[in-house]
């Protein structure tokens, strides 16, 4: 049989759901370990999944590895030589690599078991699960409206161009349909449920039943995950909120910040499951002329760039949105570099 510490945790959801949080209360316990987001595992994933693939290519594998510096950033000392620790390593399947990258993390701050939060996994979980056939899944949500709210916040200036409140609306509804489904799957003992709001309302009883869930003892300093954060990379900038303790003040900001037409459309793309997960609605009356126009400018540009993007994605670009930023970026750096030039002329 298993101990727990042989059960990967991944806690995954929607972007701005509260995965962070959730993060540095499960640092915050003596035996788990996460670190800082991964991003990389699915597009190492190729069936089938166990196989042990050859040395060559398990080195080039752990070098992207290592040259992801955000998940690096809590790492202690220096970096493992790629060819050293392959050469280490039972064998060469990915799984085995991943477990021990994980574990050297996790042991660098004395844990026993590891996990990942990286909330693009929600679209992983069953190549996540069966690559890691123990693994355990946390999927944490929140409502759908202070979602958006909290992505338009967060995610500003010419990279996020497609964020928009459709997006946003349409993203956080197939999102959740799919952790369901996934969730369904993989039945009680590999998928656990929590909504934001409950954790940070009633923060103890929450987390003694994921505690419980994950085959652990609760601890009560996971109730202060404030403490823990300040000792880790990615509490800064769009995550500085999580060195301050739990709040609810962060609880139906949509009542307040949304506009009623921006609540319209969002009902319009996932009031369905609003209403079915039993979030507070409201009687919103009907859509105008003008704003039934913005929700299908809006609708047309969704679909255009998700065309766009499984195109990216099926030519192995996973971050298509990036080489836009390069591009800008060398633009203005050649512009700039061309008024230099002419000044000093």
């Amino acid at each position: 049989m298993q101990t727990s510490e042989e059960r990967p945790i991944f806690v995954v959801g929607n972007q701005r759901s509260g995965t962070t949080l959730l993060r540095y209360m499960l640092c915050a316990h003596s035996r788990i370990f996460i670190p800082p987001e991964s991003n990389f595992i699915p597009r190492f994933i190729q069936p089938p999944v166990h196989r042990s693939m050859p040395r060559s290519q398990a080195i080039r594998v752990v070098e992207s590895i290592m040259s992801y510096r955000p998940f690096y950033k809590d790492w202690q000392g220096e970096k493992p030589d790629p060819i050293r620790f392959i050469d280490q390593l039972p064998d060469y399947r990915l799984v085995t690599i991943l477990n021990s990258i994980y574990n050297d993390y996790a042991r660098i701050y004395g844990k026993p078991r590891w996990g990942d939060k990286t909330p693009m996994y929600v679209d992983h979980i069953d190549a996540l699960a069966a690559l890691f056939p123990s693994a355990q899944f946390i999927h944490i949500l929140r409502d759908g409206r202070d979602v958006a709210l909290s992505m338009f916040n967060a995610y500003r200036g010419p990279r996020f161009w497609y964020i928009d409140l459709y997006y946003s609306a349409e993203e956080w509804e197939r999102k959740l349909r799919t952790a369901f489904i996934s969730g369904a799957r993989l039945g009680n003992d590999r998928y656990f449920e929590v909504r934001y709001e409950e954790l940070v309302d009633t923060p103890e009883p929450v987390l003694i039943k994921m505690c419980e869930f994950l085959g652990e003892a609760y601890e009560p300093a996971m109730v202060n995950p404030h403490q823990e954060a300040a000792h880790h990379y990615h509490t800064k900038g769009i995550h500085l909120q999580t060195r301050q303790p739990p709040s609810t003040a962060r609880k139906e900001r949509w009542r307040k910040e949304m506009s009623t037409a921006d609540q319209r459309i969002f009902h319009r793309v996932a009031g369905d499951l609003l209403v079915q997960l039993g979030y507070p609605m409201v009687e919103l009356g009907k859509m105008s002329f003008q704003e039934m126009l913005r929700f299908l400018q809006m609708k047309v540009k969704y679909h255009l760039v998700e065309w766009i993007r499984q195109i990216a994605k099926a030519a192995g670009i996973f971050h298509p949105t990036k080489l836009l930023v390069r591009y800008r970026k060398r633009k203005l750096k050649k512009a700039t570099l061309k008024k230099s030039m002419l000044k000093q002329q």
